[in-house]
């Protein structure tokens, strides 16, 4: 979200866009930033004031209104060990709202997470012919996954099955289920 000020709509094709949920521990979603921008409405899940001194965020009120203020609707939840929102409980809390099924578009960070939680029950993977460098796709596994004794190398945090792919343009999308 920082990085690449996202629109999070659908353009290629008809339909109706998608409600954007956001991730920020911090409130840090820049106020000018393209999802407060229009009728988006964004979710913003962030982590409850009560899990970080208030010297750490002395404004937090402060944010927290000039985002509603904007058209953000905020979801205070409480963190995980690593000081990010819970995602078990932000899928509890997007439930009790009636929301049914949720796409995950993010970074290695929310990938690997939602990976490691076993949140995940269907992937779609977008692979273009484009080496532009950056960040990998998942992170390093974190501590606490297996690690295999002969390679040295962390477990798979995840494996596809009943895939099937297409292409699309220049595009190769595969998908499939968790096992």
């Amino acid at each position: 979200m920082l990085a690449d000020n996202p629109r999070l709509t659908v353009r290629l094709v008809e339909g109706a866009n998608p409600q954007p949920i956001i991730l920020d521990s911090r409130l840090r979603t820049p106020l000018d930033a393209n999802l407060l921008q229009g009728d988006a409405q964004p979710w913003i899940a962030y982590c409850s004031p009560a899990a970080y001194p208030a010297a750490e965020h002395p404004s937090q009120p402060e944010r927290a209104r000039a985002l509603e203020e904007r058209g953000a609707r905020l979801l205070s939840l409480p963190t995980d060990a690593c000081g990010r929102p819970s995602l078990p409980a932000l899928l509890d809390r997007l439930a009790e709202l009636g929301m049914a099924s949720l796409m995950v578009e993010g970074g290695a960070r929310v990938i690997t997470s939602f990976l490691v939680e076993n949140l995940v029950d269907q992937v779609v993977l977008t692979i273009a012919p484009l080496f532009l460098g950056g960040l990998p796709a998942i992170e390093r596994a974190p501590e606490g996954i297996p690690v295999s004794a002969v390679h040295r190398q962390p477990e798979p945090l995840a494996c596809l099955q009943d895939m099937d792919y297409s292409r699309y343009g220049d595009d190769l999308v595969v998908w499939g289920r968790l096992r």
